[in-house]
């Protein structure tokens, strides 16, 4: 009995020893976000923050002046700066199917969907502060979230794949 066991988690592991089906979308999910979060932080981040355009933004009486602008900002290049820490931090797990990996990916999307979920409520209390896709971003949270976090707990090809 023990031995049909050991055997049968052996042909699980030989079987997904590779990056396959699903997981691809997945994994290629992670690349374009990387690339996604590299290009807001250097293209629309950063430039908020050099001295004319900060000093536009935050001063009372322009058109672009909000009282919680210069908070938002930093709290918004914070967030996306560790958001692009932490993708390549699970995308390496992920590529190297440590056993860890279905556990950070799980933790990567509700903190996505709980990034998306503060900048949402924020539109609402102040939509001057945030872009109009919010909500977008927020319903797209909570779809892609449900998905992948039920097919992370509960894929045998997950299960047989990160067993590093």
């Amino acid at each position: 009995m023990e031995k049909e066991r050991t055997e049968e988690a052996e042909k699980t592991v030989t079987q997904y020893h590779k990056i396959e089906g699903w997981l691809v979308i997945v994994d290629l999910g992670l690349l374009l976000t990387l690339f996604r979060y590299l290009v807001l932080v250097l293209k629309d981040l950063f430039p908020n923050f050099a001295r004319e355009t900060f000093g536009i933004i935050m001063s009372p009486g322009t058109n672009t002046y909000a009282r919680l602008t210069a908070q938002v900002s930093i709290i918004d290049l914070t967030i996306n700066i560790v958001f692009f820490v932490f993708t390549v931090i699970v995308s390496v797990y992920f590529n190297q199917k440590r056993r860890t990996a279905p556990n950070l990916m799980i933790i990567y999307l509700l903190a996505t969907l709980a990034h998306n979920t503060f900048f949402f409520v924020l539109s609402k209390i102040a939509p001057s502060l945030t872009g109009a896709q919010s909500t977008l971003y927020f319903a797209q949270s909570v779809v892609v979230t449900a998905i992948w976090v039920a097919y992370f707990k509960v894929s045998k090809r997950v299960q047989g794949t990160f067993v590093r």
